[in-house]
């Protein structure tokens, strides 16, 4: 059987890439250190890159839209888990941080049950690019601070929050919109 040509593409094989590379990321914050830190940092600019890149190129299918959104909130969710193991964000924050993704896969699921699609919104949007601005922001405020706990990050933290929460309520508010009679 041949593999289909629509998970073959270089859109969807970048937004792998940004996944995996957040399993590098959570290794070097978790070990820490300026070297590694710097690295780390390095690596969250090219996986950022990555992500505008492929969202620049499109996705050309609706598994390339899957792909794109599964590996952005598997990349920052492993980023956020390198915060966890470095002592930088505790558990119940990260459960917060990540609990709007997984109640929008159900939301999701049930809007095309309902024979409506419910494609990202700008709230997707902000909420990625809190994120990416929090973790840059965090491992920048480490490096400053020697490799140590980095000061300031709870700020961050909140605001990734916001945004999460920001995202959840405006996706269930449009599916509520789309699904009532």
């Amino acid at each position: 059987m041949q593999p289909d040509r629509a998970l073959l593409t270089l859109p969807n094989a970048l937004s792998a890439l940004r996944g995996i590379l957040g399993l590098a990321i959570v290794w070097l914050i978790s070990e820490g250190g300026i070297s590694l830190l710097t690295v780390a940092l390095v690596l969250m600019l090219a996986a950022e890159g990555l992500g505008l890149v492929t969202h620049r190129m499109g996705r050309a299918s609706p598994i390339g839209e899957i792909a794109a959104a599964l590996f952005g909130s598997v990349y920052h969710l492993t980023v956020f888990v390198g915060f966890l193991a470095a002592g930088w964000l505790p558990a119940w924050m990260l459960f917060v941080l990540f609990f709007p993704d997984l109640a929008l896969t159900y939301v999701r699921t049930f809007a095309r049950q309902s024979g409506h699609d419910l494609d990202p919104g700008m709230a997707d949007r902000i909420k990625a690019v809190v994120h990416a601005l929090a973790q840059l922001g965090i491992v920048g405020l480490a490096l400053a601070g020697g490799g140590g706990e980095p000061a300031g990050a709870w700020v961050l933290l909140f605001a990734a929050m916001a945004a999460s929460l920001y995202a959840l309520v405006d996706r269930a508010t449009e599916a509520g919109r789309r699904i009532a009679p």
